[in-house]
Formats: C-alpha cells, structure tokens, sequence
C-alpha cells in the first residue's frame, strides 16, 4: 500500500485511477539492470501533441556495487494523447553514472559525473520513435563543470544544475 490516498479503492474516477497505475517500465530499463537517476518532462515531443517522460539511467553490474557495466541511456515514456502509458525505444549514451536530464531549447542534457552532456533533440527523436539498437550515439555538446552533476532541471529561461548533497543545502548553477 502507498497510501489511503493512492490505493485504488479509494480512487473515484477512471483518471485517478491512470495516475495509480502509472505507465509501463520502459522495456530493458530494470531488467537490464539500469538504475534510473533523472526525470525530464518533453512537451509536444515529435510535433502531435504528445508528452513524454524522458528517463537517464547508467548500468551497474551488481546492484550492490557502483561499477558501471556497459553503456548509459535514456528511454521515453508518453504521457499524454492516445499513447499514454506507452513505452518507446532508448538511446545509448556513453559510459558514465549519469545524473540529472533536461530538455531545453532544442537540446537534451545529462549530466554525468564532472560534465553536461548534449544531444540535439531530433536525435533523440529519432532514436526513441526507432526499434532499440546497441548503438551508442556520442555527445554532441559537452561542458565540464565543478560539481558532480546530479539533477537538472529548466526555468526562468536558465538551464539548471547541481549536486546532490544529501547533508546539507547545497549550490545549483545556472
């Protein structure tokens, strides 16, 4: 149980009821051993109308473990329109324990460790609306930074980022 609040029967309308049940887990995300670190929302993703979920995540052998097994990557989720719920492709990034994602001006980031990866949004595009291949597609756009970049987000125009710190409050760059 999560809660009285989320448990199904004390959901009322069909709609409460989508948000209890969630989307599917993107197919070789979990399975595969992925660990799942940032969350970004895409807007009107391929020019229908329709949301997504973008998901980064590195691969580490042993759950137990922090040895990176293999390359990272990035899987989409739709939330919105007909397809809502439905899981699309991924796309390999290079090796690294990626962090924070977000989708700004034309472009996707992740963070990975001591940088801020870049990949043109019609690259990604292409390769969550195609079949999943075991192609890693390269940074198009890197930028080293100071911190360990752990989360990302967008606003007031400013692309965000910062470390996590679970000890105390902590710097976010712009």
């Amino acid at each position: 149980s999560a809660s009285k609040v989320y448990d199904w029967e004390n959901l009322s309308t069909e709609s409460d009821r989508r948000f209890q049940e969630g989307p599917a887990i993107p197919a070789g995300l979990l399975d595969a051993k992925y660990v799942p670190q940032g969350f970004a929302a895409w807007s009107n993703w391929n020019g229908t109308g329709e949301d997504l979920i973008l998901i980064s995540a590195y691969k580490e052998h042993d759950y137990s473990d922090d040895d990176l097994d293999g390359p990272s990557g990035i899987w989409g989720v739709v939330v919105s329109g007909s397809r809502a719920g439905t899981s699309l492709g991924r796309m390999l990034i290079d090796k690294g324990h990626v962090g924070g994602i977000a989708v700004y001006k034309g472009w996707v980031y992740v963070g990975s460790e001591n940088e801020i990866r870049g990949y043109r949004a019609s690259t990604v595009r292409a390769a969550l609306a195609a079949a999943n291949t075991n192609t890693v597609q390269a940074k198009e756009f890197g930028r080293a930074t100071t911190y360990t970049v752990g989360f990302m987000g967008t606003g007031d125009g400013t692309l965000w980022a910062g470390d996590f710190n679970p000890d105390a409050s902590d710097f976010v760059y712009g």
